[in-house]
């Protein structure tokens, strides 16, 4: 998909939280788990930068449920980089990586989907960090 055509969903759906649930990997003899989250766009910028508000919204472990406490576990705005050939899921994917796990997901291996998917952002990042100061491409 084209940045630009993301940009214009996103934001038509400011305001509006969007449910994302990814599959959270047991570690070591623990049950896995599902976590829902809501991402709130509040904005998209001319460089087709998605701004969004990530929240944990609950966590559901296969053989009970886990409730969480009534202040929210992860609130946190985030920075998203739209660049053609995304799409949303990978949007969405990358709210979450870099909303609740951050740097703690290089800790898990290489080919980690949510590892690869938070370097990425990362990069993106770095690269719009070194445009705004006049040193990168």
């Amino acid at each position: 998909m084209k940045a630009q055509e993301l940009a214009g969903y996103f934001a038509k759906k400011v305001g509006k939280p969007i449910a994302f649930t990814i599959d959270e990997i047991a570690v070591g003899g623990s049950f896995s788990s599902e976590l829902t989250y809501a991402v709130e766009p509040i904005a998209v910028s001319d460089e087709n930068v998605l701004h969004a508000l990530v929240t944990l919204k609950s966590r559901t472990v296969r053989m009970g449920i886990v409730k969480l406490p009534k202040e929210s576990v992860v609130n946190q705005e985030v920075d998203i980089p739209l660049k053609d050939g995304d799409n949303m899921t990978l949007v969405l994917m990358m709210a979450v990586a870099e909303a609740d796990e951050g740097a703690d997901l290089l800790k898990l291996p290489e080919d980690n989907i949510m590892r690869r998917v938070y370097e990425s952002l990362q990069r993106r990042l770095t690269d719009r960090e070194l445009v705004r100061i006049g040193i990168g491409p």
